[in-house]
């Protein structure tokens, strides 16, 4: 009996193709990775909280938002693409890492690092099925250095105490006033939180809005210290 080509059944039931070009045959082509990699900045772009603040939060970002970058994203948080991860996963690791060193996180430390990810609202996790953030920062602890890994621990801290509506079509103001005020530090993560480091981590920056919020409500309850880390940062908003 002839053996069964499982990954070309496969295609024929899920068609198989680059997630970006979509070119068949292939999950990620060569041509986008080569240009994926062109995107690779390490910059570190300053959040401010109001035009009036000096920077409150800086933001480790792994690269630039841009083709073909901003459609694999794109996939992997809106259509469905989990198997995005293992490429996103790698590159957010880069941009956590430099902040949990910046931030003082480093081992050996006493006590672990928070690594808290921006929560989902409740529409775009109906919309998606689920929150794709949560399981991409469980997969890069590990992508980390074992020892960087042991020095951290991913805490849901964070929750929405109120409705926002979908930040996409909205520019700077109108994001900041959808969210000020719109996450806390859920009750059983309270005590957590005191005094410790925490690395808010999100897919893309855009205006800042979203990480500021995050980043006030964990030290409104009580955070000695908060950075940021990122995938990409779009290029029209901020340069490296």
């Amino acid at each position: 009996m002839p053996r069964l080509d499982l990954p070309a059944l496969l295609d024929l039931v899920i068609p198989l193709d680059c997630a970006a070009c979509h070119r068949p045959g292939t999950r990620w082509c060569v041509r986008c990775d080569r240009a994926l990699r062109r995107l690779a900045t390490g910059a570190v772009v300053d959040v401010r909280a109001d035009r009036s603040s000096r920077p409150a939060l800086p933001v480790r970002s792994w690269g630039s938002y841009a083709s073909p970058l901003d459609s694999v994203v794109t996939a992997w948080k809106d259509e469905g693409r989990s198997d995005l991860s293992t490429l996103l996963g790698p590159l957010l690791a880069q941009s956590v890492h430099a902040a949990i060193v910046n931030v003082g996180c480093s081992p050996p430390k006493a006590s672990p690092c928070l690594l808290v990810p921006v929560p989902s609202s409740r529409g775009s996790v109906r919309r998606r099925g689920g929150a794709p953030l949560d399981g991409l920062v469980s997969a890069v602890l590990h992508e980390l250095p074992p020892a960087t890994a042991a020095a951290l621990r991913l805490v849901p801290a964070l929750r929405h105490v109120r409705n926002v509506v979908d930040q996409s079509r909205l520019g700077t103001e109108r994001r900041r006033e959808n969210l000020s005020g719109a996450m806390e530090v859920g009750a059983r993560w309270r005590a957590v939180v005191e005094a410790r480091r925490c690395v808010v981590v999100d897919d893309v920056v855009t205006t800042g809005a979203t990480l500021a919020e995050a980043a006030r409500a964990l030290r409104s309850a009580g955070a000695d210290a908060v950075e940021a880390a990122v995938i990409a940062a779009t290029p029209r908003r901020y340069r490296p």
